[in-house]
């Protein structure tokens, strides 16, 4: 036999049920997943349910006091926002750092070139005077 209702088990009735109907869910795949939220039967809670529909008991009294849990998924998405701003500019700025790595690179290239021409210079200035000079030694 199942545990018996109490009122903060309505509460999270109303709260899963009105959840999963706006986002879209159908009738049997609400009562699915109230059931697995809860740990309880299917059955169960839609006879609960039910009960709230046609009984005295407004769920909707109950959904005013859960009104702060509705807050927080707006709360998660501002931080799911947030966060992919974060990553965007995190892009934008790695694609600055490998536009200027890429340029560092160039201008290296320019003076190892440079470099090099200027001793190919200085090795034929050395040779005209000595003509065995070695300017590393190997």
């Amino acid at each position: 036999m199942s545990r018996s209702w109490n009122e903060e088990d309505d509460q999270m009735l109303c709260y899963w049920v009105s959840a999963c109907r706006r986002s879209g869910m159908s009738r049997n795949r609400t009562f699915t997943t109230v059931a697995q939220k809860m740990g309880r039967d299917e059955e169960e809670c839609f006879l609960r349910w039910k009960d709230f529909s046609v009984g005295e008991t407004n769920p909707s009294s109950y959904l005013n006091k859960w009104a702060g849990l509705n807050s927080e998924p707006l709360s998660m998405l501002e931080r799911v926002q947030r966060l992919e701003d974060r990553i965007q500019a995190s892009q934008v700025h790695i694609e600055q750092l490998l536009k200027e790595n890429r340029k560092l690179r160039e201008e290296m290239k320019f003076f190892e070139m440079l470099l090099l021409e200027e001793y190919q210079l200085l090795v034929k200035l050395l040779d005209r005077k000595k003509p065995k000079a070695k300017i590393h030694g190997f």
